[in-house]
C-alpha cells in the first residue's frame, strides 16, 4: 500500500500485518537537481519502524510529474546521478527495503532515457543495498509508448498498474 505524507498519523491506525510492502509517499524530485524538493518527514515518521515490525518491506516513493520536469530531468546526467545516491542514502538511513518510480507525464520522446535510467538506478541500488527492489507505476494505458517494458523487465523487480477508481480526474461516476 501507498502512504501519502498528507494522511499526517493515519497509520497508528493499520493492521500492518495485511500489507506486504508499505511505500511512503513521496520523494519529490527535483528536476533540475535530483535532490529533493521534500520527502515529507521520511527521515522521522513512525510509520516506517511500525510497518517494519510487521514484516512489511518498506519503500520510498519517488515523483516527478510533468512532460517538461521529467524531461529536464532524465536529459540530465548529474541530476539522475544525484537522485540515485540521495535515494540510496535515504534507503540505507531507515533500513528500507527499496524504491518505488512514480514519474508522470513522460513524452515520448524521453524513452530510451528513462529506460536507460531505470537501469542504472536499478543497478546501483542492488549493488548498494544487497535485496534492494526497485517497482514503478504504470499507467493503465501507455499512449505515448514511453516504456519499453522487454528492456525494463530484467531491472524492475514490479511493474504497479495505476489503475484508479474513476475514469478520469473530473468524472462523477466511477469507472476502470
Amino acid at each position: 500500500g501507498w502512504y501519502p505524507y498528507w494522511m499526517g498519523t493515519s497509520y497508528t491506525g493499520y493492521d500492518f500485518t495485511k500489507l506486504s510492502t508499505f511505500c511512503y509517499f513521496s520523494y519529490d524530485v527535483n528536476p533540475t537537481t535530483g535532490g529533493y524538493n521534500s520527502i515529507h518527514s521520511w527521515r522521522t515518521t513512525n510509520s516506517i519502524p511500525l510497518a517494519q515490525a510487521a514484516g512489511c518491506r518498506v519503500e520510498l516513493c519517488a515523483t516527478n510529474f510533468g512532460s517538461t520536469n521529467n524531461t529536464n530531468f532524465l536529459t540530465n546526467a548529474v541530476a539522475k546521478q544525484t537522485f540515485i545516491d540521495s535515494i540510496i542514502s535515504l534507503l540505507q538511513f531507515r533500513n528500507a527495503d527499496g524504491v518505488n518510480i512514480d514519474f508522470e507525464g513522460l513524452p515520448g520522446a524521453q524513452r530510451n532515457n528513462f529506460t536507460a535510467f531505470m537501469q542504472t538506478l536499478s543497478t546501483q541500488v542492488k549493488n548498494a543495498i544487497p535485496g534492494a527492489s526497485v517497482s514503478m507505476a504504470l499507467y493503465a494505458v501507455d499512449w505515448g509508448n514511453v516504456f519499453n517494458i522487454p528492456a525494463l523487465d530484467p531491472y524492475v523487480d514490479e511493474f504497479v498498474i495505476m489503475g484508479y477508481d474513476y475514469y478520469y480526474s473530473g468524472s462523477a461516476q466511477a469507472g476502470p
